[in-house]
């Protein structure tokens, strides 16, 4: 098994060429994540959801460069769990101004401890660390759902307008947080 090195992530995203290929998985399925940790995690999170020892020693079996960080906001979402534990996305469910009340916010606090968390147990290992940020436009998208946010972008887009600006807001907080 090779050592994590970060530094051929960053010689590919610049072009640079090198003799071995920078490798980097951001969300393995959790059957696979289960298989090659010999483990049982529920299905229904993703690896990035991991402590940072499990998230670290899962990339290093996996012969990764990088660790893939992020948070589910699940916001106005309708999900389904299959008969193995997967969540399923289904529809959004923030229709209407009334719904505009149910927007909810990930605890950014928490947040930031678990990217703490990671950051510490990387230190000299090699990895390092990509970070996906929430963004507004695809979160206001589930949180309404595909379809009827293309129909409100015609008919209602004052509503569209106002889901986005509210979600933006916290996305702004995160991305200051992450940096």
């Amino acid at each position: 098994m090779r050592d994590p090195d970060k530094n051929r992530f960053v010689n590919a995203v610049k072009h640079i060429e090198s003799e071995e290929n920078a490798l980097f998985e951001t969300d393995p399925d959790m059957k696979i994540v289960n298989q090659i940790m010999d483990r049982d995690f529920p299905m229904s999170i993703h690896p990035y959801e991991l402590s940072a020892e499990d998230n670290m020693e899962l990339n290093r079996r996996m012969g990764n460069d990088m660790i893939y960080f992020s948070h589910i906001w699940r916001v106005g979402r309708k999900e389904k769990a299959d008969a193995e534990g997967r969540i399923h996305y289904i529809d959004g469910e923030i229709k209407t101004e009334a719904d505009l009340d149910r927007l909810w916010f990930p605890d950014l606090e928490a947040v930031e401890r678990r990217l703490e968390a990671l950051l510490n147990a990387v230190q000299g290992t090699g990895f390092g660390v990509v970070y996906g940020a929430q963004v507004a436009p695809f979160t206001s998208t589930t949180a309404i759902g595909y379809e009827d946010f293309c129909v409100f972008t015609i008919e209602r887009p004052e509503f569209i307008h106002e889901v986005q600006k509210r979600l933006h807001e916290y996305v702004l907080k995160e991305m200051e947080m992450a940096m």
